[in-house]
């Protein structure tokens, strides 16, 4: 123990001697006293002799002092311990109860000592010096827990001491650094400032760019910004040292400077504690603080605008701010060098390209300065110049507003006027920036009308008090009856203005459209009428109106390009100008010109002169076309008719005085006026009216030569001539307009009235001729199948009337052949044919007429029907009763019971007018197979292979499908019923593929079902019973047998097929 603390008296003296501070007896004795405490401690007397023999072991130190560290706590903790041991082992020492805190002093004091110690052998050690500083700011922290306390300001003083050192071998360790302002800003602040700047621009200058970022965000920018806390920088730091340093921020950072402009347009005290003592206690310290800066945010607002870099979907909210701070504060940020008028116009006028605009907020010698340091570097004098590139055309109207309630705010009311009517008449070209503006500039109106109200309501007030107080002779000295009527005046015009402003809101809006698109018809159409619709009193001004509605629509003429228009055409323009003409009043300019001679002027620079430039024939034929009826109007007929000559005359023959370049171009630009179909029809219907026959006649004669004339032109010529008696002519006409439109359906008029007026002057003596335009008429290569029954009809009545019975059925009987197949025209075609032949040759002869029906038609309902028809007349007409049977037992397989019940009605009244119980019976069994074979096999066809029931299966489908599912040969079977079927079939009656077989339809619905009840009996008294024996049995067998058996037989199951199913 004496010779290590010998060694240790060596090692003292030696750290003294090595010591900045002077070696003085008081230091010695107080060093004496800790070895002498050390050398108490057995395990702390271990680490001394380790270190003393490797003094530059950074681990031996750090170990060393977190033993102390942890020995140092553990005191405190048994320091707070209630009934514990009389005795503590302490670093392999017996500490007593009473002792702890005497003991904690001394391990505090042994650690600081011994920490010194450590970083005097290693003086750039971070690990050491970190604990060092740490162990300090904690003891700071038990003692101070949150504020700064003078007596222990000696403490204070060495924990920056210690950090000061520290700084000097580890000053690039941003961590130091961060606990350094830490401590400060808790424990000194705001009674050293500047010691604070001036720590924070040390730390900024040591450290590297890339680590300033610890610095501002752990330790500067959260002290700055925290509102919650009493202690915040808004109350111990002045507002211009808090703006100093976050403008130096924003040059590290420059997306804070929209946070900084914001927090430069509030005021804190508003926000936080309204605490009457603390706003005594800090009035003097707050009395020189503006935080209301309004200049320095709106600087700040526009350098981040005109920042590149800025992304394009924030600049829309950073204007709207920017605006709304400049509409606020006017004269602030005129103060600060922005113009506002200027940067909008810039930016609004400009948008497309790049706008610069540079504030200027130095002196005149800081700038020469700057201008001749830039001279010196060759760099370009734009330093406090910005430039972007701004697209505003979303915001154009909110921003005009803007700059009219800037110019509000600081008097200009003039100004904000002028803005208001060169926003809306030049620039705004959206119906939603028109309607900011509108709105804003009628707020402006309203509150200036509202502002003299209240001046003239106070002048009547103050009025009325002087008449109270009789001071006459005031009056007459001060004239205050002039004053009220000035104030009337101004009264009375600002309502004036409000209403014209009112008035005028459709113009406006209607101009705004027309910005939009210029070739909008409708829309100056709307705006003429705008004008002209102002009614007044005077004539003078409803004179004007209609003046100004000329000028608007001459403005257009030079504006709207014909091939671009939309909404209207042109022509609408001309028309719609030429009224006008009518209705306005001749100039004195003008002389004795008339509204006539105004208007045929104007449609002479339209339509002869080509003023305009129409894109479309149309349009110019309608401007000929209002010409002419313009003249008709005011009974100048020769002129109308001469116009209208003009008109349609060809470009090559053209007598119009116009420029051979401008009328070459029309001729490239648009078809000839020669072919407008507009013009012909009025052309000609002049000539019927006013001119004479060979004037008319050379006119359809011309409008065929161009071909522009249409099957109607051709028609009305034809009944022109007939009217006029030239009837050849007109059949002459009407052939070269056959030859003009030879197909259908154009050709059908004409032939139509051909046959018509060639049959009605002839009539039967030329029907060779006749007979030749039916045979050209229906000719199958022009006459489609659909629109000849027409004209066979019309040749039939002829040939019945004038020509031979013979050729008349056979015209009947070619419509059958050339009238769409198997359609109800061909139906009708046959039932036409046999009522003819019926009539002229007898009902006999009809026999070939259905036969040859039902032969040629493939429907199976309308062949079912012309059965039907066919066996009626073999019935009631011939008395053929069993031709009639054998016709309706074919038809049948084609009459389906459901769709065709008036086939089965028919026949089972045949039969029991005129047929036994034998024939009847085999009704009811072909009836019945032909309901199985049309409902029950689709029915159950349909349910077993997913077959839809609305669409029904054809009985030979259906048939088919059955004889596949059987094994049944098909094809064998149609043979052997065919031979016998040739075998039965009477003689005049026409063998077809289309006989359907029913024999044994019935035994293979039952199959197929496999559901049939063999006791079912009949459940209907009316109806026959059927056994099977007289289905299968001998003929021979008398009725009576049969008829005696009938009450005591049951039915097959067979017979009623599917019925017997739902039955049961």
């Amino acid at each position: 123990t004496t010779s290590l603390s010998e060694k240790g008296d060596d090692h003292c003296s030696q750290t003294m001697t090595a010591n900045a501070s002077s070696s003085s007896e008081s230091s010695s004795k107080h060093v004496r006293k800790l070895w002498k405490n050390l050398l108490d401690y057995p395990e702390l007397v271990q680490q001394e002799e380790e270190r003393m023999k490797t003094p530059y072991n950074v681990m031996g130190w750090v170990g060393y002092l977190d033993l102390l560290e942890d020995t140092w706590r553990q005191v405190l903790e048994f320091k707070q311990i209630k009934n514990q041991e009389k005795h503590t082992d302490i670093c392999q020492r017996l500490i007593r109860v009473g002792d702890y805190a005497s003991i904690a002093k001394e391990f505090h004091r042994l650690y600081l000592w011994v920490g010194h110690r450590a970083v005097h052998y290693l003086p750039g050690s971070y690990k050491i010096w970190r604990r060092l500083l740490q162990f300090q700011t904690v003891q700071i922290r038990r003692s101070n827990p949150d504020h700064f306390n003078p007596s222990h300001c000696r403490q204070f003083d060495a924990v920056i001491v210690s950090f000061e050192a520290a700084l000097r071998r580890c000053n690039k360790m941003p961590r130091i650094w961060i606990e350094y302002l830490g401590f400060v800003q808790t424990y000194i602040l705001p009674e050293k400032i500047t010691m604070w700047r001036q720590l924070l621009n040390r730390a900024l200058q040591a450290l590297p760019v890339t680590q300033h970022e610890k610095i501002w965000n752990e330790t500067i920018l959260p002290y700055l910004e925290d509102e919650k806390n009493e202690k915040s920088s808004k109350w111990l730091l002045p507002s211009e040292t808090i703006v100093s340093v976050l403008r130096r921020y924003c040059q590290f950072n420059p997306l804070y400077r929209c946070q900084l402009a914001e927090m430069c347009c509030t005021n804190p005290f508003s926000a936080s504690s309204t605490d009457e003592t603390s706003l005594e206690t800090n009035a003097d310290a707050n009395a020189s603080r503006l935080w209301e800066r309004p200049g320095e945010a709106a600087l700040l607002y526009l350098e981040v605008l005109q920042d590149p870099l800025t992304p394009s979907t924030q600049k829309h909210d950073l204007w709207i701010k920017f605006s709304d701070l400049i509409c606020q504060f006017p004269q602030k940020c005129i103060d600060v060098g922005i113009d506002f008028d200027v940067l909008v116009r810039g930016a609004l006028l400009q948008s497309s390209s790049k706008f610069n605009y540079s504030v200027t907020t130095d002196s005149e010698e800081e700038q020469k300065t700057r201008q001749q340091t830039q001279s010196d570097e060759g760099s370009p004098s734009n330093a406090s110049e910005n430039t972007t590139t701004v697209s505003l055309g979303e915001m154009e109207g909110t921003l005009w507003a803007k700059l009219a309630t800037y110019h509000t705010r600081l008097g200009n009311f003039e100004m904000a006027r002028s803005i208001y009517e060169e926003a809306m008449e030049e620039h705004v070209t959206k119906v939603r920036d028109f309607s900011i503006l509108f709105d804003a500039y009628t707020q402006l109106e309203e509150g200036l009308l509202e502002a003299l109200m209240n001046n003239a309501s106070d002048e009547e007030d103050e009025k009325q008090t002087n008449e109270e107080s009789n001071n006459d002779d005031l009056d007459i000295l001060l004239d205050t009856s002039s004053s009220q009527s000035n104030t009337t005046d101004s009264l009375e015009f600002a309502i004036a203005r409000a209403e014209h402003l009112t008035a005028r809101r459709p113009l406006l809006l209607n101009h705004v459209l027309l910005k939009q698109n210029p070739h909008n018809i409708g829309e100056w159409l709307h705006r003429a009428k705008l004008y002209s619709s102002s009614s007044s009193e005077s004539n003078k001004e409803n004179n004007n109106a209609v003046n100004m509605a000329i000028a608007t629509l001459r403005e257009a003429f030079t504006k709207v390009n014909s091939s671009k228009a939309i909404n209207g055409s042109p022509s609408e323009l001309v028309l719609e100008l030429a009224q006008l003409y009518e209705r306005s009043t001749p100039s004195k300019a003008e002389g004795e010109v008339t509204n006539l001679d105004r208007v045929r002027k104007f449609y002479e620079e339209i339509c002869i002169k080509f003023v305009y430039d129409f894109s479309k024939m149309d349009d110019l034929a309608s401007c000929w076309s209002a010409w002419v009826e313009f003249e008709l109007r005011h009974e100048q007929w020769d002129d109308a008719l001469s116009l209208a000559r003009q008109a349609v005359v060809s470009p090559s023959s053209s007598q119009t005085k116009v420029s051979t370049s401008k009328q070459n171009y029309k001729k490239k630009r648009m078809k000839p006026l020669s072919q407008s179909l507009k013009l012909w029809d009025l052309l000609l219907d002049l000539e019927e009216s006013l001119g004479s026959v060979q004037t008319t006649k050379d006119s359809y004669n011309r409008a065929m030569e161009l071909k522009v004339a249409t099957p109607m032109h051709i028609h009305n010529f034809a009944t022109f001539l007939q009217d006029k008696k030239y009837w050849e002519d007109s059949f002459a006409v009407l052939e070269r307009g056959l030859d003009l439109f030879p197909q259908f359906p154009s050709a059908k008029l004409l032939w139509k009235y051909y046959l018509e007026t060639f049959m009605k002057r002839y009539e039967g003596n030329k029907v060779e001729r006749v007979r030749e335009l039916f045979r050209r008429c229906l000719d199958p290569s022009t006459c489609p199948a659909e629109e000849c029954a027409e004209f066979f009809l019309l040749q039939g009545e002829f040939e019945e009337k004038y020509g031979l019975v013979k050729r008349a059925l056979q015209v009947y009987r070619n419509m059958c052949g050339q009238v769409p197949p198997n359609t109800k025209d061909q139906y009708t075609a046959y039932q036409l044919y046999a009522t003819k032949t019926t009539k002229y040759l007898g009902k006999t002869a009809t026999r070939d007429v259905y036969q040859e029906a039902i032969a040629a038609v493939n429907d199976d309902s309308l062949c079912a029907k012309l059965c039907l028809q066919f066996a009626k007349l073999e019935a009631y007409d011939l008395h053929e009763l069993d031709r009639a049977r054998k016709i309706m037992a074919y038809g049948a397989p084609m009459a389906n019971p459901n769709t065709l019940p008036e086939f089965w009605k028919d026949w089972h009244e045949l039969e029991v007018a005129h047929g036994n119980e034998e024939t009847y019976r085999e009704m009811l069994r072909i009836k019945r197979s032909a309901q199985t074979a049309f409902s029950t096999i689709n029915a159950s066809i349909g349910h077993d292979h997913n077959v839809s029931n609305q669409e029904s299966m054809a009985p030979e489908e259906a048939l088919a499908l059955i004889a596949r599912e059987e094994g049944v040969d098909l094809e064998e079977e149609q043979q052997q019923q065919q031979s016998q079927a040739d075998s039965s079939v009477l003689e005049g009656f026409v063998a077809t593929t289309k006989k359907r077989s029913l024999e044994g339809v019935a035994e293979r619905v039952v199959k197929l079902r496999k559901a049939v009840a063999d006791d079912e009996k009949i459940a209907d008294n009316d109806e026959i019973d059927i056994d099977e024996e007289d289905e299968d049995g001998d003929e021979d067998v008398p009725s009576s047998k049969q008829v005696q058996n009938v009450s005591t037989k049951q039915v097959p199951a067979a017979v009623f097929g599917g019925l017997a199913s739902q039955k049961a």
